[in-house]
């Protein structure tokens, strides 16, 4: 274990998570879950799901790209100056604002446009569910309906 992490309070709940985990058949999101909640009294598991979402082209249709945005380390924003974004290169450096909001567009523009659309999954495709069929549904539980099916 690293040095510093001997006496962890946080590493020491991963191990407890680890030795129930280790030997447990956990084929399904609810059985991880129950898992994490039962490892001790402290764990508690946060299920979470997300949209992927066409930032790209909302960014695009509003906002300007920043040229060198690589060699910027530091950001800031704030809610007095939307639109505008405070960067430098280093810590020491002076901020450079740059508002990064389009010609003729408006922060009641990008309000009212609302999120992106939705990028829908695309699916698995059908060697990749034989794939899983042959390799993978052999280890899972026999009464576990797999996702792909």
């Amino acid at each position: 274990m690293a040095v510093g992490h001997t006496r962890c309070t946080v590493d020491g709940y991963f191990g407890l998570l680890k030795q129930k985990v280790r030997n447990s058949d956990l084929d399904t999101m609810a059985q991880v879950e129950a898992a994490v909640n039962n490892s001790s009294v402290v764990n508690e598991a946060q299920l979470y799901s997300w949209e992927w979402r066409a930032w790209d082209e909302f960014f695009a249709r509003f906002f300007r790209p920043v040229r060198g945005i690589t060699k910027y380390h530091h950001f800031r924003v704030e809610n007095t100056k939307p639109g505008c974004v405070f960067m430098k290169e280093a810590i020491h450096d002076v901020e450079e604002e740059r508002n990064l909001l389009q010609e003729n567009v408006t922060v009641d523009d990008v309000i009212a446009a609302g999120l992106p659309p939705v990028i829908p999954a695309a699916g698995l495709s059908e060697a990749r569910v034989a794939y899983l069929q042959k390799e993978i549904r052999h280890h899972m539980v026999s009464d576990i309906t797999p996702p792909w099916e």
